[in-house]
């Protein structure tokens, strides 16, 4: 009987959700008041709330004037302007809902989310999944529409400005072959400050020995441990071993030990050092 019950529910939302699509697709649809900006005029139509149009317009100048959305949220809590929702403190978020919200502007975007599922009825934002329905001119503007078009020209020109330029990272010869089996992060390339290169777990490198007690390798003895030969991946079982697996299949198991301090300097440490010593000696009464 509950199965039932349930198919039928989901039948009668399914005929629902078709009638409101139709709808929208032959532009037929219903004006959701949220209390913020708009509410039914005696007419039935959609009626400016004047104290909230002047809060529009205040957001749309400050921002064409160069006020960022942080600087905007402040501006509104120090005059004491409660937010939509009709709290003291408002989010950028907001800020930015109101900027893009085409409804201030005379227009209506129908269909701006759409219902995932019948029984949990939860809602999602649609970027594509359906078609949207744009309805211009549909009511009284707040802000006109060359304001409203310049303020989308400078959010894109921000978003732009603060989007960072993707990069090619430079790749290597063990560039994602090394594994670390404690953690199963890959290893990635290190120059310490004295010139000299390894192989560190990212984990153990970001988060440190609390979160992976792996070990940095020096790329000379991994070299070493590969020679000419070629290879499909390094894994790092444990501190001081080695597991080399070659295209066959083959598991070579390799072990080193970490050279003495003086003997991993290079030419330009030992210099370096060399110079610091005879600065301190100087320096000596």
């Amino acid at each position: 009987l509950s199965a039932f019950a349930q198919a039928e529910s989901e039948s009668i939302s399914g005929n629902v959700t078709k009638g409101i699509r139709m709808g929208y697709k032959q532009g037929r649809f219903t004006f959701r008041y949220t209390g913020f900006a708009f509410q039914r005029g005696p007419d039935g139509e959609p009626e400016i709330i004047l104290k909230d149009a002047e809060t529009i317009r205040m957001i749309a100048q400050s921002f064409l004037n160069g006020d960022s959305m942080q600087g905007i949220k402040e501006k509104l809590e120090k005059a004491g302007i409660p937010s939509p929702a009709g709290e003291p403190q408002w989010t950028t978020q907001t800020v930015l809902r109101i900027l893009q919200n085409e409804k201030y502007a005379g227009d209506l975007l129908l269909q701006k989310t759409f219902v995932v599922d019948h029984i949990s009825k939860k809602k999602q934002k649609n970027t594509g999944e359906l078609p949207q329905y744009l309805i211009e001119g549909n009511h009284e503007a707040i802000i006109d529409r060359d304001t409203f078009q310049r303020v989308q020209e400078e959010i894109a020109r921000r978003r732009k400005k603060h989007t960072p330029t993707p990069s090619t990272a430079p790749t290597y010869e063990f560039t994602k072959k090394i594994i670390c089996e404690q953690c199963g992060k890959y290893y990635r390339r290190k120059i310490l400050s004295g010139g000299k290169v390894v192989w560190i777990c990212s984990t153990f490198n970001r988060l440190g020995k609390a979160h992976c007690s792996s070990q940095q390798i020096p790329e000379e003895i991994l070299k070493g441990m590969i020679g000419n030969t070629a290879f499909s991946e390094i894994r790092i079982p444990c501190a001081n071993t080695v597991k080399i697996v070659r295209p066959n299949g083959k598991v070579e198991t390799h072990t080193w030990q970490n050279p003495s301090r003086s003997e991993s300097w290079t030419a330009e440490m030992k210099e370096t050092a060399r110079k610091r010593r005879n600065e301190w000696q100087q320096k000596r009464p």
